[in-house]
């Protein structure tokens, strides 16, 4: 395992075969930017084929586990329809990785865990929480489907009552109250937290090797049964990175206040919200088949182009029957805002 190919994830190697794993940008609360994030996704594997690895214990820098997504990936990826589907691959890739890893993982849940930190502190075979822990799927928040980890292990930990409940609404849980109802194994003292997954950790790793690997796949039958149902969630995430909510999403955190998503507005139509922010979501399409044509093509193909006023944004209104006269077919800018804010 070529420990030093990693920028964003640190190791440290403990007796009987018990390797740490850091999340190490505490900075940014361990937030997942584009390379954390492909790292947490790939380390799982390098894990599983090391020799010197019985077991990996892994924990956050500082005071956070996981932030959850950096809000400038977050913005990267929102209408980019080549960013979205690498992050469909990758989050793939992170779930199952994890799932089918052969050596048993511990999750000391030192901090905040959202978001991609949540997949590797629920996922992980034993989880350890500071009993005052913020931890949750923030993704309905945000403007996207829970994706990530929510569908597959929620209501496996947890029950389908508390999985839909905490997973519709965003809600964050502590650690304390994680452990009650059966989301991680154990709560403790925040000064508690590594030193217990570390002994756990070290009574694995000088347990039946074989014994406790074989329990840990066949545990894991549950999870494997269950890959549709998470295929589908991380289907639905990635599409509605291709809308507006997540736009508004993002700006709201930013901006820190409540967000005013575009789908539950009354006034506004999605167009209008795109046309507003001067965000466009048309996916980006390689394919010259899906390219618009030129414009000389247009002229001589007989098709009437439109043309309207230099600098001018406006939203048209279907045209009126015949025979009917309407005031304006046009809606200018400073009324579409007044529409979207109502």
């Amino acid at each position: 395992m070529r420990l030093d190919e990693y920028k964003q994830l640190t190791f440290s190697r403990r007796d009987h075969g018990v390797l740490l794993i850091t999340i190490d940008r505490p900075d940014k609360y361990n937030a997942a930017d584009e390379e954390m994030h492909g790292e947490l996704a790939r380390v799982w594997k390098d894990v599983s084929a090391d020799p010197q690895t019985r077991v990996a214990v892994i924990t956050g820098a500082g005071k956070a586990f996981s932030a959850g997504g950096d809000l400038a990936m977050v913005e990267r990826m929102a209408g980019d329809y080549d960013r979205v589907s690498h992050m469909l691959s990758e989050m793939s890739d992170l779930v199952y990785n994890i799932i089918n890893c052969e050596k048993p993982i511990v999750s000391a849940i030192n901090g905040v865990a959202v978001g991609a930190g949540t997949v590797a502190a629920l996922l992980a075979d034993i989880a350890i929480a500071a009993e005052d822990a913020r931890i949750g799927d923030g993704h309905v928040r945000l403007g996207v489907a829970a994706g990530d980890h929510a569908a597959i292990i929620w209501p496996l930990l947890a029950g389908m009552a508390k999985a839909r409940y905490y997973l519709l609404t965003g809600e964050m849980i502590t650690g304390a109250e994680a452990e009650r109802i059966g989301m991680v194994a154990k709560a403790v003292p925040r000064d508690q937290v590594l030193d217990e997954a570390l002994r756990i950790a070290d009574q694995l790793a000088t347990g039946a090797q074989q014994a406790i690997r074989l329990t840990k796949r066949a545990l894991n039958s549950w999870l494997r049964t269950a890959a549709p149902t998470f295929d589908q969630s991380a289907a639905y995430e990635m599409l509605t990175f291709l809308g507006p909510d997540v736009i508004e999403g993002y700006t709201a955190l930013r901006e820190k206040r409540a967000p005013r998503f575009p789908s539950a507005s009354g006034g506004a139509s999605l167009r209008a919200y795109v046309l507003i922010s001067g965000r466009c979501l048309r996916p980006k399409l390689s394919n010259s088949r899906f390219r618009t044509p030129p414009r000389n093509a247009l002229h001589s193909s007989g098709v009437k182009r439109r043309t309207r006023p230099s600098g001018s944004r406006l939203l048209r209104t279907p045209t009126p029957p015949s025979g009917k006269s309407a005031t304006s077919t046009q809606l200018p800018l400073a009324k579409l805002r007044e529409l979207f804010t109502q």
